[in-house]
């Protein structure tokens, strides 16, 4: 039994590091590119 839980326990770790990753490299391939187009006022609110 304490295997089966290790083994969801791995499992949601590897998504949430999936997660992560996918974030950082969305904004480093569309988010910098956005930010340094947009203008100083239409990011400030």
């Amino acid at each position: 039994m304490n295997t089966l839980i290790l083994h969801i326990l791995n499992g949601v770790a590897i998504v949430a590091t999936a997660v992560v990753f996918g974030t950082d490299v969305f904004f480093t391939l569309v988010g910098k590119k956005a930010a340094a187009k947009s203008q100083d006022a239409s990011i400030a609110v």
